[in-house]
């Protein structure tokens, strides 16, 4: 088994032919089950994944989540908040893609790292004002990448030091 990354080529390899040939394997469902724990806690767990039209239930419960808002937006500050999930759920998706495309193309990564900011107007959250969309209004991502190849075998897509 040869390894780029800690990912395994030959099945990243034939993981992509197949999806070539067959699209559908391709589409994946997640899911998450939660529930309310008052005021602004939620404790949530893995459902089902549906991969290539197979329905998975061994990740069910599986791993557990809880959130909680920060004290000064109206939570009590017991956990993570959506917010930062959302953006630790960006930077995995960052991962997964870098490391992914990366071994494919023979680049070794020898290190990288990511720092992310959403910004929220609570305006939108509250109902202040409707013009203001609640949630996220914008994401920034910074990434350093250190690599042992070339940046050309990257296409010259990727920050590099």
């Amino acid at each position: 088994m040869s390894l780029i990354n800690d990912i395994d080529v030959q099945a990243l390899r034939d993981t992509t032919a197949a999806v070539r040939a067959n699209p559908e394997l391709g589409r994946a469902t997640f899911s998450v089950n939660g529930s309310w724990q008052g005021g602004c806690r939620l404790t949530a767990q893995t459902g089902p994944l549906t991969a290539g039209g197979e329905r998975d239930d061994k990740r069910v419960a599986r791993y557990v989540m809880r959130s909680d808002e920060p004290a000064p937006l109206l939570g009590t500050d017991t956990a993570v908040s959506p917010a930062e999930y959302l953006l630790q759920a960006l930077a995995g998706c960052y991962t997964v893609t870098l490391a992914a495309n990366a071994a494919a193309k023979g680049v070794e990564l020898k290190s990288f790292r990511l720092e992310l900011e959403g910004d929220v107007d609570l305006r939108g959250f509250l109902g202040i004002d409707p013009t203001v969309r609640p949630g996220l209004q914008q994401v920034r991502v910074r990434h350093h990448i250190i690599r042992h190849r070339p940046l050309a075998l990257l296409g010259g897509r990727a920050a590099s030091r």
